[in-house]
């Protein structure tokens, strides 16, 4: 009876414990101004990106009107047109759509992969671990966009090709992050705890270990998102990216080069959102690193 009793407590007191820690985390994060910042600001883009149709419908926006192309930024519109008449602040609006939806898309797929493997090598180690890493070392020998590039130039120009490329450069960043936690976590008396129970392995990974290493993993992939906007952005501008005419931030800022001299604003508002866009993800990665290190606690 006393150990009905025990167990049927444990429930609670453990989501107690898992709420408490979660106050105490976001309690230290919100003394980080500048990172409150980055979390406003990537919030008002979802926002944006989520109501993006209520805020400007894009199909009446950027229809194509040679009488006001090149218009500068006025009441009317608010960052004026482009070659061929349409809307600028349209084509941003909606292009904080698609630029989000590939930034958090690759580096969730990405997460889901790197971290699989992560907790295999690092966990069974052995052979197995050897060849993977050795394998990630060879794939490591070349920058990621280089990767990227290849990817999408083997797959063709789109959406999709770009985020499958974006995928395979970052994994193994997440592989090494988790792998490492994993190594140390396997030693730990709780993983021993659950061995000696009869736990099966896929259990104790993903149910024991992968809780208890998610901190460094949210770090990565909070800053993975700033790298994968950017790195979109640059492939786009190269023409090796979404093709035209899908309003992504980097295609519009290629689009725009050719009147650099004349109407530079084509180029202004689309890299202002980039660039608030890769502050506000890694002043949001700085602050989640500090509110979930220990060692800040204040």
């Amino acid at each position: 009876m006393s150990e009905a009793i025990v167990t049927n407590g444990s429930a609670p007191n453990v989501y107690f414990k898992k709420k408490s820690q979660m106050a105490e985390i976001w309690r230290r994060f919100k003394k980080n101004k500048l990172a409150m910042f980055g979390l406003a600001v990537i919030l008002l883009m979802i926002l944006t990106a989520v109501f993006a149709d209520v805020i400007v419908p894009y199909d009446e926006a950027v229809t194509m009107n040679v009488k006001e192309k090149l218009h500068k930024p006025s009441a009317e519109f608010w960052f004026g047109t482009d070659g061929y008449g349409r809307d600028t602040f349209a084509r941003c609006v909606h292009g904080t759509r698609i630029s989000l939806i590939i930034g958090f898309g690759a580096t969730f797929a990405a997460t889901i992969v790197g971290a699989s493997l992560g907790l295999i090598c690092g966990y069974y180690g052995g052979k197995l671990d050897n060849l993977v890493m050795r394998f990630l070392d060879i794939f490591a020998a070349l920058p990621p966009v280089l990767w990227a590039l290849c990817i999408v130039a083997a797959l063709g120009n789109s959406a999709v090709n770009l985020i499958i490329a974006l995928v395979f450069a970052r994994i193994p960043v997440f592989v090494r992050i988790v792998r490492s936690s994993t190594l140390t976590a396997s030693d730990e008396e709780y993983v021993e705890a659950a061995r000696a129970g009869g736990t099966s392995d896929a259990r104790i990974m993903f149910r024991h270990i992968l809780p208890n290493i998610l901190g460094p993993l949210i770090v990565q992939m909070s800053l993975s998102i700033s790298n994968m906007i950017l790195t979109a952005a640059s492939m786009s501008f190269l023409g090796l990216g979404v093709v035209a005419p899908m309003p992504e931030w980097g295609a519009l800022i290629s689009e725009a080069k050719e009147f650099m001299r004349t109407s530079a604003y084509l180029m202004i508002f689309p890299g202002l959102l980039i660039i608030f866009a890769s502050l506000a993800m890694n002043l949001l990665g700085d602050g989640i690193r500090d509110a979930m290190d220990p060692k800040l606690k204040s």
